[in-house]
């Protein structure tokens, strides 16, 4: 590392560590989801299991709980549960071809040394860095950037490079978009990181633009995740002579783009393919951090063509103090008292067979303050998931009789798995109060539940 950059990075951090201390007196601080120490994170980048250890980086503006001065933060984790921060490990170079930002990229390991690839801007190139100290520190290549320009002209974007191995070859995926043609994604190969030679694009669509692209093989299949500025899609398909076939596109999750986005896989040891997303927001107004990245989420090929997404169950560690219910009766109009249990973080996993019911109400009570309480709504009728005030309609269970939720809360965001075919990320106003009383709701008909368990989730 230079001696600017490594004076760069002192700065950075210690920026960060001077504002670690406020940031965790914040009571919205995310009690078991990742966030930055202190002030801006966004995309995940470059996850990596490194030397028996979970490694992920992350969009990161040391100086500000606003976006810019883009640089890459660290942490990491031996269960995917407890993260360790670490210090930051890039940073713009005044006068350099990153001097704009250190956007979004890969980590990868090329002859036992860590490698990142990445975008700096502005224009935008892809660029190259080295870590010959198990990745403390690390050191930027010297030469022009790897790739300096596009392949074309009229294009939107051309950033976010997503680097694989394939034989002796390194493949990497850089998002764009053709003007007047729609989102792309170019594929480049190398065999030492720092040639590239151009192929071609791996897929073009919908859109004008796809940034984040992720792509990978599940079973006999390849999928392509892209973030299209709008909600990110995924396909499953054929990867054929350097050109994937997508044979549908489908929402990665049910929420917005200001709830879940820029998404980021890696393959573990376990053979697992490991997907986080990025979930915007902070908390109390003078608490300077924004942003925190979604649960680790395992994807897996379903038979009908579509992904199955569920939490690791290394989360399970977490499990607190738990609560049992067994075939409850909830009748329809009036609310079934269910629970009170301690705010802050919980875990909950209800089955049941909806039958002749229209919908199923879960609410959050916070003491009677309506502006605070917090509703999910499973409407089998419509098919919809509405949390808060937010709606998601799906058109994937209407052959299913048997319904599985399972949602966690922590402080103001939410996930919902729905059969773990339909994920619904969010965030939701803060509760006011120390407890969350719990109530059912059935409508149409009575419901019976068959098993009901809630767990209070420990801080990491």
């Amino acid at each position: 590392m230079s001696d600017i950059h490594q004076k760069l990075i002192n700065k950075a951090n210690a920026a960060v560590n001077k504002a670690r201390g406020i940031v965790g007196n914040d009571p919205l601080y995310p009690s078991y989801h990742f966030a930055a120490p202190a002030h801006w994170m966004s995309d995940l980048n470059g996850p990596i299991y490194y030397k028996g250890t979970y490694h992920i980086f992350y969009q990161h503006n040391p100086f500000s709980a606003e976006w810019g001065n883009m640089s890459w933060g660290h942490a990491r984790s031996e269960d995917l549960v407890h993260w360790e921060h670490l210090p930051i490990v890039l940073t713009p170079t005044p006068d350099g071809y990153d001097k704009d930002g250190v956007f979004s990229g890969s980590c990868i390991v090329h002859n036992n040394i860590p490698a990142i690839l990445y975008t700096g801007v502005y224009p935008e190139v892809q660029c190259l860095a080295y870590s010959y100290d198990d990745m403390n520190t690390w050191t930027k290549h010297d030469a022009k950037p790897v790739i300096p320009h596009p392949p074309q002209k009229d294009l939107i974007g051309f950033r976010d490079p997503f680097v694989w191995k394939e034989e002796e070859n390194w493949y990497m995926l850089v998002g764009s978009g053709i003007r007047n043609v729609g989102g792309t994604a170019f594929l480049y190969s190398s065999q030492d990181l720092i040639h590239w030679t151009y192929l071609n694009p791996l897929c073009t669509g919908f859109g004008t633009m796809w940034e984040c692209p992720n792509f990978f093989q599940l079973g006999n299949k390849y999928v392509l995740i892209v973030s299209p500025e709008d909600e990110v899609k995924y396909a499953i398909g054929d990867y054929i002579n350097h050109r994937f076939y997508p044979e549908s596109w489908h929402r990665l999750d049910l929420g917005g783009t200001e709830a879940f986005y820029a998404p980021n896989t890696l393959l573990d040891p376990q053979g697992r393919r490991l997907l986080w997303g990025w979930v915007q927001g902070g908390g109390t107004s003078g608490y300077p951090w924004s942003g925190q990245l979604t649960l680790p989420r395992i994807l897996s090929l379903r038979s009908d063509g579509k992904l199955e997404q569920k939490p690791v169950p290394e989360l399970q560690a977490l499990r607190g103090k738990s609560f049992s219910h067994r075939n409850i009766t909830v009748k329809q109009v009036s609310e079934y008292p269910l629970q009170t249990i301690p705010g802050g973080g919980l875990e909950l996993i209800m089955e049941f067979d909806p039958v002749t019911a229209d919908s199923l109400a879960i609410r959050f009570d916070n003491g009677g303050n309506y502006n605070h309480d917090f509703s999910i709504l499973y409407d089998h009728f419509n098919q919809q998931i509405i949390a808060g005030d937010r709606k998601a309609g799906f058109k994937l269970l209407d052959t299913e009789s048997h319904i599985t939720l399972h949602i966690f809360l922590d402080k103001t965001v939410y996930e919902i798995y729905a059969n773990y075919r339909v994920c619904f990320t969010g965030r939701f106003k803060p509760m006011e109060k120390e407890n969350y009383n719990i109530f059912l709701l059935a409508n149409g008909s009575d419901i019976t539940i068959r098993s009901l368990d809630i767990w209070k989730l420990e801080s990491v």
